[in-house]
C-alpha cells in the first residue's frame, strides 16, 4: 500500500494525538468531535471545490489504516463519512450543490443495504424502512438509504432530521463509532433525491466505482485495526522482555516470536491485496479481494490474541480491544459488502 503523502501525513499528524486521547470511549467528546470535524479527515475525498481535499482513493486508504490502527471507532467514521461523500461527488450535477451550501462542512453517512421500499402514488414517492448498524447517523446531515423500487434498487438522500435514530445496542467493539439504526415511515421524498443504487451497471460512475471505493474503506478498517493489533502486540513483548532480563518463559517467547513473524506477513499480504482492488477487472473481483483481505485481517488479530497467555477479553487491554474492533469491523464490513455484490 502506498505510503501517505505530505497532504495525508500533514492531516494524520493532527489527528493522531486526538485519538490517542480517547482510546476506546464509549462516546467521543465534544471536543475530539469538533477536532475531526475542523481537520478536515471526515472530507478527505470531498472535491476541492466544496472545501475537501480530493485525495487519492489509494491514499485515503492508508490513512483509514493509520487511523484504524489507534482506534478502530475512528477508522470506521472516518472511512464511512468518506466513502458517502464519494458516492455523493459522483451523483448527479446539483446534488453536490445542495449537500454542502454551507461552505462544505456537511457530513454524510450510508447504508447499502436495501432495508427500505420506495413506493410511488399519484402522490408521489414515499419511502419506508430501517436500516441497521449506520454509523455516524447522528453526526450527519444527510443519510444516503438504500431502497427498493420496482423490483431494482435505488438511493435515497434524506436530511438526517427527517429520519428517526435508534442507537445500536452496545456491544464488543467500535464503541465509539456512533452506530445507529435509521427508520422512516411514509416519507416524502423529491424526485431529485432519488438515484440509482450504486450497483446498477448504468450508474453515474466515477473511477474506481463507487461500490469499490465503498469495500475499500470498510475493509481498510479491519486491516487498520488488525495491525493496530500486531504493534501494540509486538511493544507489550518488547517491554515483557526488557523488564524480565530477558528471562520470560520460553515457550511464550517462541510462540510469539513466531506468530509476530507471521502475523506481519499476513497483514502486509491483506494490504497488499486491498490496494489491488482499486485497480480490479471487475467489481466483484474486487469484492472478493476485499472480504480476502477482511477475513485474513481477522484471522491474524484472532492468531496474535491467542499466542500469549498474558491477553484477556478485557478493554483495559489495548491488544483486546483493538481485536473486538476487528471482529466487529469484520461483521459489518462484510454485512456491507454483501448488500454492494449479492453475488
Amino acid at each position: 500500500m502506498a505510503e501517505p503523502s505530505a497532504v495525508a501525513r500533514e492531516i494524520l499528524d493532527v489527528v493522531t494525538p486526538m485519538a490517542a486521547r480517547q482510546i476506546g470511549e464509549r462516546a467521543f467528546a465534544d471536543e475530539l468531535i469538533a477536532g475531526l470535524r475542523d481537520s478536515g479527515v471526515w472530507r478527505i475525498l470531498q472535491p476541492v471545490q466544496y472545501g475537501g481535499r480530493a485525495m487519492a482513493p489509494e491514499e485515503f486508504i492508508s490513512v483509514v489504516c493509520a487511523l484504524a490502527a489507534i482506534d478502530g471507532s475512528i477508522g470506521w467514521l472516518t472511512a464511512m463519512f468518506n466513502v458517502a461523500t464519494y458516492h455523493v461527488a459522483g451523483l448527479p450535477h446539483g446534488v453536490a450543490d445542495e449537500v454542502w451550501n454551507s461552505g462544505g462542512r456537511s457530513l454524510v453517512t450510508a447504508c447499502y443495504r436495501p432495508e427500505g421500499q420506495l413506493v410511488r402514488s399519484a402522490e408521489g414517492p414515499r419511502l419506508t424502512g430501517r436500516w441497521a448498524a449506520i454509523a455516524g447517523a447522528e453526526l450527519a446531515d444527510w443519510v444516503l438509504l438504500t431502497a427498493l423500487d420496482d423490483g431494482g434498487r435505488c438511493c435515497v438522500l434524506v436530511p438526517r432530521q427527517e429520519v428517526q435514530l435508534a442507537p445500536a445496542a452496545s456491544s464488543n467493539g467500535l464503541r465509539g463509532a456512533g452506530i445507529c439504526h435509521v427508520s422512516v415511515s411514509g416519507l416524502g421524498v423529491d424526485e431529485r433525491r432519488i438515484f440509482q443504487s450504486a450497483c446498477a451497471s448504468g450508474q453515474v460512475d466515477t473511477n474506481p466505482p463507487i461500490p469499490v471505493v465503498v469495500g475499500a474503506g470498510a475493509a481498510a478498517v479491519v486491516v487498520g485495526a488488525a495491525d493496530g493489533v500486531w504493534r501494540v502486540h509486538v511493544d507489550q513483548v518488547r517491554e515483557r522482555l526488557a523488564a524480565s532480563y530477558g528471562s520470560e518463559e520460553v515457550t511464550d517467547r517462541m510462540s510469539s516470536t513466531v506468530q509476530v513473524a507471521r502475523a506481519a506477513s499476513d497483514i502486509d499480504a491483506a494490504n497488499l491485496q486491498l490496494a489491488t482492488t482499486l485497480q480490479a477487472e471487475s467489481r466483484h473481483a474486487a469484492a472478493v479481494a476485499q472480504r480476502q483481505a477482511v477475513v485474513r485481517a481477522r484471522d491474524t488479530a484472532d492468531r496474535l490474541l491467542g499466542c500469549s497467555r498474558r491477553h484477556a477479553l478485557d478493554a483495559s487491554d489495548p491488544v483486546a480491544r483493538l481485536w473486538q474492533d476487528v471482529h466487529a469491523g469484520c461483521r459489518l464490513a462484510l454485512g456491507l459488502l454483501d448488500g454492494l455484490d449479492p453475488n
